[in-house]
Order: structure tokens, then sequence, then C-alpha cells
């Protein structure tokens, strides 16, 4: 049984550092190459499952050398007490990983839904014109992705009509081939009449179609991982009570310290380990006669011989 456990740790800990660098790895390519930063509007998920990921890759690196510290014997208070908070911290790690895990799942029935449906495209325009931030991100967005506007292939540039710079007959720079200072003035009817020097296809268009082919595959990889990584963490916490458990069974005094090992005996009360409380004596019968002669003194012409009677404690003379 020790060894099922030994195996169980060390494979659960061993499963954590080999997942490390998968999930980071994935976090860096969402941000630098897919831009998941960039698509707030659509969903708070894109922007917090890279961050989320980091931070569960970083904390399966330091999980995955604590595991084998729980098939140690603890030589102090202190050690068990450390234990104790390590087994809580895996249990909790548990949980963020499930958190996760369900995170990435959603994301990706979130993209295979459709992006396009779920995203007020008048809102995505007029936001534009009011928040400079949101205006930084998408204009960072038509540049990564090639794309101006929002919806449809090939006119996707038309959306921009019915917004201030549309009414100018231009689209932001952003949307430019070749980006330069007013490149977007005037694009709109110089697309239309002759060679587009400004891309054309819709943002959300070109986003989902990426998404649906490259990221929908990878989020089902993660989800996969992340489930195990859950399974892994419950199985190190869970397996090292089992140990910890006989570790108290077996050797009680080595495990708690000197000293204890009576009053763990004798608090396990209705187990096999159960102290018999103290009784009073069981006097006999010769001990009460004995006790009766020392209390009824003999006369002093020793006429009388203290008998006494085991049950009814009184003297019987003898002459």
């Amino acid at each position: 049984m020790k060894l099922v456990a030994s195996v169980a740790i060390c494979l659960s800990s061993l499963l954590l550092l080999i997942s490390a660098p998968i999930l980071i790895s994935c976090s860096v390519m969402f941000l630098i190459f897919y831009h998941f930063s960039l698509f707030g509007f659509a969903s708070p998920m894109f922007p917090t499952l890279p961050s989320s990921l980091t931070i569960s890759g970083s904390l399966n690196v330091v999980f995955g050398f604590l595991g084998p510290v729980f098939l140690s014997r603890p030589d102090s208070r202190f050690c068990t007490a450390l234990l104790l908070v390590l087994r809580i911290i895996f249990f909790v790690n548990s949980v963020f990983l499930g958190y996760v895990c369900w995170m990435a799942n959603e994301l990706r029935t979130f993209i295979l839904l459709d992006i396009n449906t779920s995203v007020n495209t008048r809102e995505v325009l007029e936001n534009y014109h009011q928040d400079k931030m949101f205006r930084q991100d998408w204009d960072r967005l038509q540049q990564e992705y090639f794309c101006c506007g929002a919806l449809n292939f090939y006119n996707g540039f038309m959306d921009w009509r019915n917004y201030p710079f549309g009414l100018n007959n231009s689209v932001p720079d952003s949307c430019c081939v070749v980006e330069t200072p007013g490149c977007g003035a005037g694009a709109l009817e110089a697309t239309i009449t002759s060679k587009p020097t400004i891309f054309t296809d819709g943002c959300l268009t070109i986003v989902q179609r990426k998404l649906e082919n490259e990221v929908v595959n990878i989020l089902l990889v993660l989800t996969a991982i992340l489930a195990v990584n859950v399974i892994s963490s419950l199985v190190i916490s869970l397996v090292s009570l089992h140990v910890r458990k006989r570790q108290v069974k077996e050797n009680p005094e080595e495990v708690m310290g000197k000293g204890t090992q009576r009053s763990l005996i004798t608090t396990r009360v209705g187990s096999r380990f159960k102290t018999p409380k103290k009784s009073a004596s069981k006097r006999t019968a010769d001990q009460e006669a004995v006790e009766n002669c020392h209390r009824f003194p003999i006369p002093p012409n020793g006429s009388y011989l203290a008998v006494p009677d085991p049950y009814t404690t009184k003297l019987t003379s003898t002459v």
C-alpha cells in the first residue's frame, strides 16, 4: 500500500511538472500570436485566460517539486503543521485549476457559437471615437489581423461609412496596407473605384475564422491537460492524507512527538487503542478482613480475638 501511495504521488508530481511549460507556452502564444488582450470587448475571458494559464503553470512547477515531500516523516510539530498547510494549498490549487479548465472550455464554446452574433458592432465602432484606450486596441487589432471595419469579407471597411470617419469618406489610418499619417483620408471611395490601398475584410469575421480554425483545437487540448492537472493535484492532496494517517497509526510517538502517544491513544474512544478507565479497586474479602482488624483494637487482657466477618464486618468474641 505504501508503494502504491508513493507511485501515485510521484507520478502526479511528474504530470504537474510536464504540464507547466505547456500552460505557460499557450499563455504566451495567446498573447503574442493571437492577441487575446485585444478581445476584451467580446468577452472578458479572452484577456483573463492567458494570465490564469501563466499562474497555473508557475504553481505547477512549485507543487511538482513539493509533491514528494509528503512521503517524508515529520520530525517535529512544526513540520507536521507545515505539511498540513501544504496539503490545504494543494487542494486550493486543484480548485483554481478546475476554474481555469472551465474557462478554457467556456471560451471554446463561445468561439464556436460565433463571436459575430455576440458582439454589438455598432457599439464597438462608436466606442472607437469615445474611448481612447479602446481606439488604441482596435487600431492594433486592425494592424495585426490585416482587417478594417467589423463584419464580412471584402467589404468590411464599409462599416465605417455611418460613423464620423465615413462621413468624411475616410477610415482610420490603421486600415491602410502601408500605414502613414492621414493615409485613411478619402480611402472609402478610392477603394470602391480603384485598387484598394486599405484592408477590406471585417475584423470580427477574420478573427472568428482564425479562432475557429486554430484556437478551438488548442483550447480542447488545454482543457484535457487542465483536467489531468486537477486530478493530479487532488491525488497528491488525498493520498498524502492517507500516508499521514498510516504513519500515525504505525508509530504515533515518532510522528507526533514524545509524550503524545498516551494522549493520542486515550482520546481515540471506540477504537481498539482505547485504554480502559481506572475503576475502583476490587477488594477481596480477605483484604477487607485485614483492614477491619486494624479498625477494631484488641483489648489489653486479650480476652477478645477480633475475627472480622467479611460480609457484616462485625466482631466475634472468643474466650
